[in-house]
């Protein structure tokens, strides 16, 4: 295998770090403030989320003995599910391993060669490994243009084939987008769906802990939605993905589904750290109200200060760049600055564009954003660069 020059000279590395006290880390005996995380709300240190998965782990052991259709399926799995269903208004809940391979194993479980998907061009990764596997026809519309791109391109398709069955369209969405930080308008899906007879696949792993009623979700209290997953590996800051449908839909995938049925179960441990976030999240809307404000906050100086930050409206904030170089400059002055902040690049980000994601989380202070936004000031922007410079 031939690698390139381009490819050697920014090839990705495992960086080993230690966390400190959020949202602090060292990585090659630097203290850093980190700004890459997930852990959106801190609970992954949370006293509660530890001390349910300390006693999950006295009470079932270290690690899973099989798959849940074998012996994995401990009582806890059905209490958990049960209360996630309920508190996010759907009619069953269905848990995996990772968000990733739920949406690469359940894709091709519901999905055949016969069925149409139109997927937003943004979509993660693990969806488009799941339409691929499904064989079936997808298209991407241009990210976010539910009202002129992905309308015309389903009109295009009922104009050349009205005899299709209409439960064999689908749209494939997220509501809040890793990238870029932009939130899906879900309203506008859901009525093109209905519009056009389509179900929608949503992926709400961003939103969890940070939107929606009661933190839930912009999924969650939702009665015009078919089908959606989300993760526990970011708001609630712990590992595993979920997934959120009718008693029908989840007693098919339980018997039909390849990613579920030959995955050993979640270790008991991460379950009870998945259950105790289930009681914590409902409880912290002042700390959304705060992490969204420092989001406005931050987004408003980057502005001033020259950078392109593309459509976010969450608390995930990109600055974006033609080509990889700036970015991986610029992820380097900050971590000389004491900052954590990673380059992000294709295939993570589209063909040509890199980008710094910075991940507010609500350890973050007033102090930590000053720093950031210091720091990114004494860094030498170029004409021509910055994305739509």
């Amino acid at each position: 295998m031939v690698i390139s020059a381009e490819i050697a000279t920014f090839k990705r590395k495992l960086r080993v770090l230690t966390p400190l006290d959020a949202p602090y880390v060292i990585c090659q005996g630097q203290s850093l403030i980190n700004f890459a995380s997930n852990d959106y709300l801190g609970l992954s240190n949370h006293p509660l989320v530890k001390e349910e998965a300390s006693r999950f782990l006295s009470l079932y052991g270290a690690g899973s003995p099989s798959s849940r259709l074998v012996t994995g399926n401990i009582d806890c799995y059905d209490q958990i599910e049960r209360k996630l269903a309920i508190a996010t208004g759907f009619e069953a809940a269905l848990l995996f391993p990772t968000g990733y391979q739920l949406n690469a194993s359940v894709l091709p479980s519901i999905l055949t060669p016969g069925h149409t998907v139109f997927a937003d061009a943004a979509v993660h990764r693990s969806i488009l490994e799941g339409l691929k596997l499904a064989r079936c026809h997808f298209r991407r519309f241009n990210h976010l243009d539910n009202n002129h791109d992905l309308k015309e391109k389903l009109q295009q398709f009922f104009s050349k084939d009205r005899t299709n069955p209409a439960k064999r369209l689908w749209l494939a969405a997220e509501s809040v987008y890793s990238v870029d930080g932009s939130i899906h308008d879900i309203e506008d899906l859901t009525t093109l769906a209905r519009q056009y007879d389509a179900k929608l696949f949503l992926d709400d792993g961003h939103a969890l802990g940070v939107f929606g009623h009661r933190g839930l979700g912009l999924a969650a209290g939702r009665k015009d939605l078919d089908i959606a997953m989300g993760c526990f590996s970011k708001g609630a800051g712990t590992m595993g993905g979920y997934l959120l449908t009718s008693r029908l839909m989840k007693e098919y995938l339980i018997n039909n589904c390849p990613g579920f049925i030959y995955s050993t179960a979640l270790a008991p441990p991460v379950l009870g750290a998945i259950s105790a976030a289930l009681s914590l999240i409902p409880e912290m809307d002042e700390e959304r109200a705060n992490l969204i404000a420092m989001s406005n906050y931050l987004r408003q100086n980057l502005k001033e200060l020259g950078f392109q930050i593309g459509p976010s409206r969450s608390n995930i904030i990109s600055i974006f760049f033609e080509g990889e170089t700036m970015a991986v400059n610029l992820s380097q002055h900050l971590e000389a600055n004491g900052i954590l902040l990673v380059a992000l690049r294709p295939p993570t980000t589209e063909k040509g564009v890199s980008a710094l994601r910075i991940s507010l989380t609500c350890k973050h202070k007033e102090e930590h954003i000053e720093r950031l936004l210091k720091a990114l000031a004494t860094f030498p922007l170029k004409a021509g660069h910055l994305v739509g410079s």
